[in-house]
């Protein structure tokens, strides 16, 4: 037998010696299980490629589809503490995760998957490899939002979605992705940095898009001294109009500072071109006052 679709009124003991007696079980169907200790789930046999495990409301199922050699698993109208057992029986060998619950956080054990958050949102894995590009590729279409590591962002150029609205570029350590703004009445890709390196700003010009807003988390080693990755972006991406800059108070007085001294140039309109520089609180207090016609300061309400 390769496929099952389990029954809902299953106990937790019946299920458990159902799954014993399918070792070449290849996909699964299950109703949400009215117990909640996700013990079945570490009985699931090695030949299991889909799993699909939908919640009581659910009439319509999605099925994930396979993807790579592991195991391809869809969430649907299920809670959010699914995933936790999912991630903690499972881990490692889940290469694909579908879901329509919102994930703020991604387990460490799901670091290696593809997660899509339906209807519109992808998080891709460090390591991006030609399988993840095809991946990415045939959601070119429904993507609104997606999640990078820097190291990957060089091979994604050219190859971002086409109704992209929203990019998070993320360091080694960050677990929960943080989604830029974005407003409807600006065109163009708004962007967050979260916990990379300096030099992650240059690759934003080479991705043949136009970056219309930009956010700054955590990047530490962007100081007084190592700014010309952002100067060189301003100036190369010249539809960006807004720029959040949550860093030191050091950094965000230099960091004005230079955007009053560059070449600013002119918008898509001829006009002289302006940005709104948006910082935390404290900062704004210090900074308000040195703001110019070209470059504006506003408090980031976070």
């Amino acid at each position: 037998m390769t496929t099952f679709d389990a029954p809902s009124a299953l106990g937790e003991d019946q299920l458990t010696a159902l799954l014993q007696s399918l070792p070449r079980l290849e996909e699964l169907t299950v109703r949400v299980p009215s117990f909640g200790t996700g013990r079945w789930l570490r009985l699931l046999p090695t030949s299991l490629r889909t799993l699909y495990v939908a919640g009581p409301e659910v009439t319509k199922p999605r099925w994930p589809g396979r993807y790579g050699s592991g195991l391809s698993v869809s969430l649907q109208g299920v809670a959010a503490d699914t995933i936790s057992h999912l991630a903690t029986e499972l881990g490692s060998r889940i290469t694909l995760l579908v879901t329509d619950a919102q994930i703020t956080t991604i387990p460490s054990q799901l670091r290696g998957a593809i997660i899509r958050v339906e209807p519109d949102t992808v998080i891709l894995p460090a390591g991006v490899g030609d399988s993840e590009l095809t991946e990415l590729r045939n959601s070119r279409k429904t993507v609104k939002r997606l999640s990078v590591s820097a190291a990957d962002l060089p091979r994604l150029r050219g190859q971002l979605p086409e109704g992209l609205k929203r990019l998070n570029i993320r360091g080694p350590e960050v677990t929960e992705p943080r989604w830029p703004e974005w407003n409807p009445l600006v065109r163009g890709l708004s962007v967050s940095l979260q916990g990379v390196a300096a030099d992650t700003i240059s690759h934003l010009a080479d991705l043949r898009r136009t970056v219309t807003l930009l956010e700054i988390y955590d990047c530490n080693d962007l100081t007084t001294g190592s700014l010309e990755p952002l100067t060189r972006l301003v100036k190369s991406c010249r539809q960006l109009c807004v720029l959040y800059l949550h860093c030191t108070a050091d950094t965000g007085r230099a960091v004005l500072t230079a955007l009053k001294e560059a070449d600013l140039g002119r918008d898509s309109d001829g006009q002289p071109r302006t940005i709104c520089l948006r910082v935390p609180e404290e900062m704004y207090c210090q900074l308000k006052s040195q703001a110019s016609y070209r470059v504006w300061v506003y408090e980031w309400e976070d």
